[in-house]
């Protein structure tokens, strides 16, 4: 039995080259193709997921219908945020074009369209292997196993856009998992200017929401935060933190890479991840 499929396009000013007769769409519209799964054979249409585009095939290879698809997440129809592309209906994890605002100009940003309801935009992304020490790399990572961060000023995006925090820890060096989010203004405002701002008590578990997969003992552990040499990081070194005990660190200068433990674990493979969400 061969199933049929109903794809919504929503297409700006260009010639329906799917339709034929050169005629012009609408300056916004909606699109309803039917098509059948299958190889490719004359007119059959498809949605090609990794570039992006609709396809035709022409009876010997699949060609991209260009102009007439407007689903934001691409550079010339970059979206608000990965949320405004995630509350389209994308739920494939992946790197999207996006342009908040006060961005000068769209740029290429990974996002979790899944986790936590989707729309998680990757700020920083440093996996660790064991016995390695690489400095830091400003630059917004797009891969979710990247090494680098950047902030949120840097980017020129404008101040109260972001509304969540999300942190995200292993460690091969024990089972524990950091996993949580938040609201709390004073955190999300370290997230734009790498300065201190929060303090132990915006750690709590009242400013806190653990989610899946969460069994650590930070955040609610956290005794200290940056010290007078840390104030200027970001999120990197050691911005919440039990003494002696339970860590996040992303500190090659200090030869340390730790989650939800202490010192003496740079011969572990780590991964931190700190996402954002308007």
């Amino acid at each position: 039995m061969l199933l049929l499929y109903e794809l919504v396009v929503y297409i700006s000013v260009c010639l329906l080259a799917v339709t034929g007769g050169g005629r012009a769409a609408p300056a916004i519209a909606e699109v309803r193709l039917t098509f059948t799964p299958g190889p490719c054979s004359n007119d059959t249409l498809r949605w090609n997921r990794k570039t992006r585009m609709l396809e035709i095939c022409n009876g010997i290879e699949w060609v991209g219908v260009s102009g007439c698809s407007k689903l934001k997440g691409s550079k010339s129809f970059p979206g608000a945020s990965c949320k405004d592309i995630q509350q389209q209906g994308v739920e494939e994890n992946g790197i999207y074009w996006i342009q908040p605002p006060g961005s000068n100009f769209p740029f290429q940003a990974y996002c979790d369209m899944q986790t936590d309801g989707g729309g998680w935009m990757l700020l920083y992304a440093y996996k660790h292997r064991k016995g390695t020490k690489y400095d830091l790399v400003t630059a917004l990572p797009t891969s979710p196993d990247g090494y680098s961060h950047q902030l949120l000023n840097n980017m020129g995006i404008s101040t109260g856009w972001t509304q969540e925090l999300r942190f995200y820890c292993t460690t091969s060096h024990h089972n524990r998992v950091v996993h949580f989010k938040t609201n709390n203004r004073n955190i999300i405002q370290t997230a734009y200017d790498g300065k201190k701002h929060f303090s132990v008590s915006d750690c709590s578990s009242k400013q806190t929401e653990k989610l899946t997969g969460h069994t650590a003992h930070l955040p609610d552990a956290t005794s200290h935060i940056w010290g007078g040499n840390h104030q200027t990081v970001g999120f990197t070194e050691f911005p919440f933190y039990r003494g002696g005990t339970y860590h996040w660190g992303i500190a090659p200068r200090y030869s340390r890479f730790e989650c939800d433990d202490y010192a003496n674990n740079y011969n572990y493979d780590t991964l931190h991840r700190v996402f954002v969400r308007d």
